[in-house]
């Protein structure tokens, strides 16, 4: 090609007209959107790789960019991987989730009220109204064995009253009996299979 020829030049006049005119694509099979998907999603499984529909420049930015991050942490999360291998897994305990505790006890607060927000129904502010009442595993341990009958216990924690907000136009509400059933079992069953 010579400077400044145009690329069209090159193609024959035919196929200029048919390029430029739509009808010629009136005989192709019309393709649905599911069609596409189920053989996107066969290839996947059969192939084992993974597409990505994009739709627009900004999407297509959008996983450059996430596929180039990926790549360069892909190092670092081998690494980490390898050295998670070495150790049981008890003992990587370094995620953000993690709570230190010390020697001399620093911590074991948030310890426990974040033992106590695992529970389903169970946010922070129903683990610092338990915690407020029952500062300790032992004071709660304590309090289900002081109760009469497994009915009081199971319903010992349901009227502790939680705050929303701090002011004096918060809402209270209470724990309510589902969690404090829940709790009761937890500390206190002996079948390791309880549901909770």
């Amino acid at each position: 090609m010579k400077p400044g020829e145009c690329i069209n030049s090159q193609i024959p006049t035919d196929t200029q007209r048919e390029i430029k005119n739509p009808k010629t694509f009136k005989d192709c099979p019309p393709v649905s959107k599911r069609d596409i998907e189920f053989a996107l999603t066969e290839l996947q499984i059969l192939c084992n790789s993974s597409h990505r529909l994009i739709n627009s420049p900004s999407q297509l930015g959008l996983v450059v960019a996430q596929f180039t991050k990926s790549i360069a942490e892909l190092p670092y999360k081998l690494q980490k991987q390898e050295k998670y291998q070495q150790t049981d897994w008890f003992a990587a305990g370094d995620n953000k989730d993690c709570v230190k505790v010390d020697k001399d006890g620093n911590g074991l607060q948030r310890l426990y009220k974040q033992m106590l927000m695992t529970f389903p129904l169970a946010s922070l502010e129903t683990a610092e109204a338990i915690a407020s009442k029952y500062p300790t595993i032992t004071s709660l341990m304590e309090a289900y064995e002081s109760c009469k009958s497994t009915q009081e216990a199971e319903s010992m924690l349901k009227e502790i009253p939680i705050r929303r907000a701090a002011g004096p136009l918060s809402a209270t509400r209470k724990t309510g009996p589902e969690i404090s059933k829940k709790i009761f079992n937890f500390f206190n069953s002996v079948d390791g299979n309880t549901l909770l």
